[in-house]
């Protein structure tokens, strides 16, 4: 898939990072990953499972909702709870992945490694 370089926040570069499919904005450090690399990241993140509760983050429903589009199809996207009940709120492609805000992607994944099988529903 050819991605487009402007970050769908702040129109800055997107970089790769953490293998293929995962792409990292210099400026708001936000990152899109593709379908398939979130996939192989939740698989990687349930393996480690790691100990302890997870904690979730407060929804903050004051904010204004902004939908963003997809570096690679330039559609709106849907806004989700991570796992259904994560409280992270990302940014989904159903055709090509999904945009976690600065810090999004360390808690989702914290969420998975805390043996959250409902992760993937994200993806549907």
């Amino acid at each position: 898939m050819s991605v487009s370089p402007c970050c769908p926040s702040c129109r800055t570069a997107l970089q790769p990072s953490q293998g293929e499919g995962v792409l990292v904005c210099a400026n708001c450090r936000g990152t899109f990953c593709e379908i398939v690399a979130l996939k192989r990241l939740i698989a990687q993140a349930h393996q480690s499972l790691a100990q302890g509760a997870y904690q979730r983050r407060p929804i903050e429903l004051g904010l204004p909702v902004q939908y963003l589009r997809c570096p690679a199809c330039n559609e709106l996207m849907l806004r989700h709870n991570f796992g259904d009940s994560s409280g992270v709120i990302v940014d989904v492609c159903g055709k090509h992945g999904v945009w976690f805000d600065n810090g999004e992607l360390a808690q989702a994944l914290s969420f998975c490694a805390n043996g959250q099988p409902q992760a993937l529903r994200t993806l549907e």
